[in-house]
């Protein structure tokens, strides 16, 4: 378990990212020696990719005030000095040598030198985060540009690292407003890549935010950006995640604590606790409105629901105008989560909301496409999606990849092809990657290979490729299971502190160990415990099943595990397991 204690000063912190091992070689600690990492289009994390006029004003307001340092409400300034056409020309600039005239008027005007501006410049237009950071290396970050950079597409957990080393390297200097503001991406990036690094983010903006930054109001925001609001938190990383709310739960007195901080503490809470989760929001006094805040109670009652009745019972004591897509997002994720939301649910939601004045979100839509059987099932709702105006985005592009045959994975292969890029997104491979684990497995080795192009392997990716990974399986002139161990070995942490790996999921995990047993591998089945223990990492019992199971000491095992508490399996819970796989071979 991650303890906050070994990060208590931002210098120790920034010592400890600077010197951990990243995957694949000693060699790779700087960001720019990362194999894995190529050059890609600097997508921001929020907006499309049409917004470079917006940003470019940013940039350029920037410039035009920087003896000011102000860069708030300038954009008529800037219409006034400065052509944004002639600021989108300066990347061709520089490489001609040759400046806009309203460039050398800026320079004149603002004790700016030319390198400097060429820095920024350079920065701003950088493909990737990576060659971003090393072009302001050793240079001062203006926070807007720290904001910007953050908000980049972070494709690897080295690059997470050093994304949020920027953040910890500015954020004492930055002004109260963009201190809030900082926080809130830097935390986006740790969930998303290395949810560890949530408690220390939180302890350095507790010690360095500024007392305006640390406000009643922008603490509870960032509890509830914590809680990701929509995301499935694991039982481990909502520990994490908890642990890095405490931090700000005791910087601002429970006194505080609004209905917003309470429902993302609720949020956080539940997946360890559903009574304490519903005790955070069951406070009658509270009126505070704003936003869906307000409702948080019954959104919560509704995560914590233990059936499909329950759960849509929560939905009918909404309010029928409080009834939004995000309340109706937080339903189907319930339902999802459960395993409720069949191809007959969803279909029957499918007809009743298409009745109703909600507008569908993206979420929504891939929410209910999945569990459609049939790929024109997905076709004839996607079209009613795009008459109501729903834009296609990735989630939704993944959700036609949940298929039930081969037949019926190519075609959804060749439909989402037609998208272009977008089709070769890491979230759309990953989607296809599984369909192929299922369905195609010689595909896999291939499709594996286009995500290293573009960003390291997720958890789901490992499992894809265990999944595949049959005994006579070859990729590339070598077996399947000889393929997969290396790669498991180079991007799933040995060690507890090893925290440029992945820390492996149950699901992996399980993965991980079947595909070891069915090879009969059985040194490095003897191997897993060790590993795990390691980690402190608590396996399901099923994977302890395929563990004693398959491994020539299962017996040996059987018996260690007897002395364990309430831990191991029993000898009828491990006939139970080797029944169902006879049952699952038969039927095979």
């Amino acid at each position: 378990m991650f303890r906050i204690r070994n990060y208590h000063t931002k210098n120790r912190f920034l010592r400890l990212l600077d010197y951990a091992e990243v995957p694949g070689s000693p060699s790779m600690r700087s960001p720019l020696n990362n194999d894995y990492l190529l050059r890609s289009k600097a997508n921001l994390r929020y907006g499309s990719q049409d917004s470079k006029l917006e940003q470019a004003t940013v940039l350029a307001a920037y410039f035009e005030n920087f003896k000011h340092k102000n860069i708030k409400g300038l954009e008529k300034t800037l219409q006034k000095r400065l052509n944004i056409a002639d600021l989108l020309k300066e990347e061709v600039a520089w490489q001609s040598g040759e400046l806009s005239p309203a460039m050398r008027q800026l320079i004149e005007d603002s004790e700016v030198s030319h390198d400097d501006i060429k820095a920024l410049l350079d920065c701003f237009f950088a493909p990737t985060l990576t060659e971003a950071l090393e072009v302001m290396k050793g240079r001062r970050w203006p926070s807007f540009l720290v904001i910007y950079t953050l908000n980049r597409e972070v494709h690897s957990q080295i690059e997470a690292y050093h994304a949020i080393k920027l953040y910890l390297s500015t954020i004492e200097q930055a002004k109260s407003d963009f201190q809030v503001e900082m926080t809130s991406l830097a935390l986006r990036i740790a969930q998303d890549h290395i949810v560890e690094m949530a408690p220390p983010i939180c302890e350095i903006f507790s010690t360095y935010g500024s007392v305006e930054a640390k406000s009643p109001a922008a603490l509870n925001e960032l509890l509830w950006v914590l809680a990701k609001f929509g995301t499935t938190w694991t039982k481990s990383e909502s520990l994490v995640l908890i642990a890095a709310q405490e931090i700000l739960v005791k910087s601002m007195g429970r006194v505080n604590l609004d209905m917003k901080g309470r429902v993302g503490l609720a949020y956080t809470v539940l997946p360890s606790s559903r009574k304490t989760a519903l005790n955070l929001v069951n406070l009658e006094h509270d009126k505070t409105d704003g936003f869906v805040y307000h409702v948080g109670r019954q959104m919560i009652e509704i995560m914590a629901a233990q059936s499909a009745e329950e759960i849509l019972a929560g939905l009918n004591s909404v309010e029928p105008e409080h009834r939004t897509s995000r309340v109706w997002s937080i339903v189907l994720l319930s339902l999802r989560n459960q395993g409720l939301l069949n191809s007959a649910l969803a279909k029957r939601l499918w007809g009743h909301l298409k009745n109703t004045k909600v507008r569908f979100s993206q979420q929504m839509a891939e929410l209910l496409l999945v569990p459609l059987q049939t790929i024109s099932e997905k076709i004839t709702h996607f079209k009613f999606l795009e008459q109501s105006g729903i834009k296609v985005n990735t989630g939704i592009l993944s959700a036609f990849f949940h298929v039930s045959s081969r037949h019926e994975l190519s075609l959804a292969t060749t439909l989402v092809s037609s998208f272009g890029d977008m089709a070769n997104d890491p979230s759309v491979l990953t989607a296809r990657i599984a369909a192929e684990a299922k369905h195609n497995k010689k595909a896999v080795w291939n499709t594996y290979q286009e995500i290293l192009k573009q960003t390291a392997p997720s958890a789901d990716v490992l499992e894809s490729l265990c999944v595949a990974a049959w005994v006579r399986l070859k990729w590339d002139d070598a077996l399947a299971v000889q393929r997969t161990i290396p790669e498991i070995h180079k991007w799933v942490r040995r060690e507890s502190d090893d925290i440029f790996r992945l820390y492996p999921t149950q699901r992996l995990l399980y993965a991980y160990v079947f595909m070891l047993g069915k090879a009969r591998y059985d040194v490095e089945l003897l191997e897993v415990l060790p590993w795990l223990e390691n980690l402190n990492f608590s396996p399901e019992k099923r994977t302890l099943c395929a563990l004693i199971h398959y491994s020539s000491h299962g017996q040996a095992l059987l018996k260690l595990g007897a002395k364990a508490e309430g831990e191991w399996p029993t000898p009828g819970e491990l006939e139970e397991y080797a029944h169902g796989l006879s049952k699952t071979s038969a039927s095979n």
